[in-house]
């Protein structure tokens, strides 16, 4: 009965308010001694941390092609335009005979199997194009986005974006990152 009486108090006893406290107070912190960073032996890097500013850079800063980095970018864009809310999957968006065309290349990374007239929530072809790294799921976003046949609509508004972000040194010349003209720095 004791054992049943404790359990019950404990139950219905009430709690304090949850409360998270972090180290110190303090809004500043500094680095003792040299503050250094393994950088590789050749290309180029930077390092910036939000709220802070640049830590350091490496190499030569010149734009070279970014490859499928690029896909962040598309990501960014069609969130700024579709943004979702946590738990949103967004609108149903079809697949078209390009992307399934796309997905029978054999030079590029690429979402095999889709079917034209198949759908997809927005959320599950972001997924396809930044963990698998779909360069026909980043074309097909770009033509939807746009609403037309061409991805020449949505590409301006990536340049667009860089600019607006500061990014001076970056040009887009395509939705996935496959063109070797879309460049960027690491700075950038």
């Amino acid at each position: 009965m004791l054992l049943l009486a404790l359990v019950g108090a404990q139950l219905v006893r009430p709690t304090p308010d949850p409360a998270l406290r972090m180290g110190a107070e303090s809004s500043a912190y500094t680095f003792d001694g040299r503050f250094g960073i393994p950088w590789p032996a050749t290309g180029q890097g930077a390092v910036r941390v939000q709220g802070v500013g640049g830590i350091g850079t490496f190499g030569d800063a010149r734009p070279v092609p970014t490859a499928s980095v690029a896909k962040v970018m598309t990501a960014y864009v069609i969130l700024q335009g579709h943004p979702l809310k946590k738990g949103e999957a967004g609108p149903a968006i079809g697949v078209d005979a390009k992307a399934v065309a796309d997905g029978r290349a054999e030079d590029e990374s690429r979402i095999e199997g889709l079917r034209e007239g198949a759908t997809f929530s927005q959320l599950d072809l972001l997924k396809m194009l930044m963990i698998p790294s779909g360069n026909n799921v980043a074309r097909l976003l770009a033509r939807w986005d746009g609403g037309a046949d061409s991805e020449a609509a949505f590409v301006r508004k990536m340049n667009e974006a860089a600019q607006r972000l500061g990014m001076k040194d970056t040009v887009y010349t395509d939705p996935s990152g496959l063109d070797a003209k879309t460049v960027s720095t690491a700075v950038d």
